[in-house]
Order: C-alpha cells, then sequence, then structure tokens
C-alpha cells in the first residue's frame, strides 16, 4: 500500500511570455519547503505563508513516496530530492509514487 512520504512547496517567478521557447527552466523556480510527512495517516494540514506578493509568482504543491529521488536537473540547491531517473526495463510504477498540484497563480494588484 503506497504511503505518503514527503510533500514539497515549488515556487517561482511569473515573468511573462519566454523569448525563447525551447528554454526548460522557469527564473528563480525552486523548492522552498519540504514536509517530511512518514508516518502521518488520515486528514492533516500542512501550512506554507506566502507573505507579502508585490511580484507575480506561481505555488505547486508536489508529493511522493520518497521511496526513488536524487537531486533534480538544476541541482540539489533548486531541488533538493526530485524524482529519480527510471531505469530502463526496470520502472515500476508502484514503488515510485509523485503527485503533481496545477500550479496556484499569485497575481498582485
Amino acid at each position: 500500500m503506497p504511503a505518503l512520504n514527503r510533500v514539497d512547496v515549488i515556487q517561482g517567478a511569473v515573468t511573462g511570455p519566454v523569448g525563447d521557447k525551447d528554454t526548460i527552466t522557469a527564473p528563480n523556480t525552486k523548492v522552498v519547503k519540504q514536509w517530511d510527512t512518514s508516518g502521518k495517516r488520515g486528514t492533516f494540514e500542512l501550512v506554507y505563508p506566502l507573505g507579502r506578493a508585490d511580484e507575480a509568482q506561481y505555488v505547486r504543491v508536489r508529493g511522493t513516496d520518497g521511496n526513488r529521488c536524487q537531486p533534480g536537473y538544476l541541482g540539489a540547491t533548486v531541488d533538493p530530492a526530485g524524482p529519480k531517473l527510471d531505469v530502463v526495463g526496470d520502472a515500476d510504477p508502484w514503488v515510485d509514487l509523485w503527485f503533481y498540484t496545477n500550479p496556484l497563480w499569485v497575481l498582485p494588484k
């Protein structure tokens, strides 16, 4: 039975259209909070205060069972424990579960 082990908050700036359509990164986007949720069951609440929103930004949440993690594509300072790359011929989705929310847009007036 899969169990949630960690929840991450990912936050980044919204800067408008990108000039190079092959760009695969977003400016200043990184994991800003990680919660160890191992051992928690049922319903529980996680709170991440955004503070004053002076600039447009987005926030999304991801979670994992924690079985297969590695520093992300841009390094541990941006994503300390992202999804580990699958091994060809040895990928079992039931031992490497992740969820991602859609982005929540924070647009100041």
